[in-house]
């Protein structure tokens, strides 16, 4: 017999390309239930439709279909059908091999499936939102499955997979990789505490994602990865102990987990992905280890609870966003380490009062501490060579500035709407410009600038 060749999981490797859903943009509610859920997705389906009619693909039944080496792939599924499902066998008269990206998704009427054996790839959020799914078993036919597949189907309790499957396994109804070092999806219908077994090494892409009822998480000390928005949307989660074993988290991994309060991060994290705990609101203080070298964009966006803060001393850069519209942040130290402080890191941090910069910072980007109405004064340290457009904008209490020697170019929206600016300051040694009694000149005191 011809042993399986097993593919590694990946975020999206069946069937043709789908456009991003709207639940992970901007202005998304993920804490509407599954009639907001729908009604988001009804545009997007519409556009997938769209996608399909240029592809050219067929319809049989409520399927939809293209054709590629003589084998079909099922690209979309008529939403509207309601009981069990027995997934086709065969489309045209080609066998369906392939479950494309997002081919049976958002089917609020589908309790059950059989996938047949023909089947040997399932492809990115294959049943993404099937909210009312409450079982399902991968067959020993499928080597390759995308990450996500059964995401957001708020029923399903359990994942079972054929024991004679080669590349996949089912422990407790969670379904993993055969040697169960990789967490590929656990049932978002469950509710409860869940301890992840000791031999993991890595939770995939959106394994958690939208685990309502989930509400703690006991991580071993084997796990190396977390997975992009693998716990998206994880709203009864409260506490959470990242061990030191981990290195990478992924982008979104605990974005909108909104009742997290309680968090650790282990020392071996050297990165932190783009919006890693964006909107975790019920975060009130946050140490971040030395082990840390950068944090993504948006990295704790809108964590509104958030007034405590301390950086790491290998922090090298703040990315973008980083802790944009933390309202409740009161003071921050930017170590010594930081190099560089992206567009809007602290933009609209509406109780920032108290800031140091330290002294190895050489960029600060556009906006960076736009709309921190409390920021009273503001020292710019010599290390400082890019200021980025509108950097204090709005920055109503502002009085005092120092700018030191090392910068050559200031916006004329740098000072926008601070009203309260009564003192500029310039380092002696600055080459460009100069300040005699608050007031900001160029070197010559020929132009007065601000």
């Amino acid at each position: 017999m011809k042993k399986a060749r097993c593919e590694k999981t990946a975020a999206r490797q069946a069937g043709p390309q789908m456009v991003r859903p709207p639940e992970t943009r901007r202005g998304y509610d993920p804490h509407s239930g599954a009639s907001n859920l729908g009604a988001l997705h009804l545009v997007w389906l519409l556009v997938l439709a769209s996608a399909a009619l240029a592809r050219g693909d067929q319809e049989e039944g409520p399927y939809t279909y293209l054709v590629t080496n003589r084998q079909a792939v099922i690209t979309g599924f008529d939403r509207r059908y309601t009981g069990p499902l027995h997934i086709t066998d065969a489309l045209g008269g080609y066998p369906v091999t392939t479950l494309g990206d997002y081919a049976i998704c958002c089917c609020p009427g589908l309790t059950s499936v059989m996938i047949p054996s023909s089947v040997t790839t399932i492809g990115y959020r294959a049943f993404y939102a099937c909210l009312g799914l409450t079982n399902v078993t991968i067959p020993d036919s499928v080597t390759n499955i995308g990450d996500g597949i059964f995401a957001a189907c708020r029923k399903l309790l359990a994942i079972g997979v054929d024991p004679a499957n080669a590349c996949y396994s089912s422990s407790g109804g969670v379904l993993f990789d055969k040697a169960m070092t990789v967490l590929i999806q656990y049932p978002a219908g469950r509710a409860g505490p869940y301890t992840i077994p000791d031999s993991v090494t890595q939770i995939a892409p959106e394994a958690f994602a939208w685990c309502w009822g989930l509400t703690d998480v006991a991580i071993g000390d084997r796990l190396v990865t977390i997975g992009d928005r693998a716990f998206y949307v994880c709203p009864g989660l409260t506490r959470l102990r990242i061990p030191d074993s981990v290195t990478t988290i992924g982008h979104e991994p605990f974005g909108y987990c909104s009742y997290l309060s309680d968090l650790t991060i282990g020392a071996g994290v050297t990165n932190i992905g783009n919006s890693a705990f964006a909107d975790c609101m019920g975060l009130t203080s946050l140490t971040i280890p030395d082990s840390v070298l950068s944090l993504g964009d948006s990295a704790f966006a809108r964590c509104s609870n958030l007034w405590s803060v301390k950086l790491g001393c290998n922090l090298a850069v703040i990315g973008p966003g980083a802790f944009s519209q933390c309202s409740r942040l009161g003071s921050v130290t930017i170590p010594d380490s930081v190099i560089t402080i992206g567009n809007k890191a602290f933009a609209y941090c509406f109780s920032l009062s108290e800031l140091t910069i330290g002294p190895g910072v050489t960029t600060i980007g556009d906006s960076a501490f736009a709309g921190c109405t409390n920021l009273g004064s503001v020292t710019i340290p010599d290390s400082v060579t890019a200021i980025g457009g509108s950097l204090f904008v709005d920055c109503y209490s502002l009085a005092t500035v120092r700018l030191g020697s090392g910068v050559t170019n200031l916006s004329s929206a740098l000072f926008l709407g601070c009203r309260k600016l009564i003192d500029i300051t310039v380092d002696s040694a600055n080459p460009v410009f100069s300040s005699s009694e608050g007031v900001l000149f160029d070197k010559a005191m020929t132009t007065l600038i601000q």
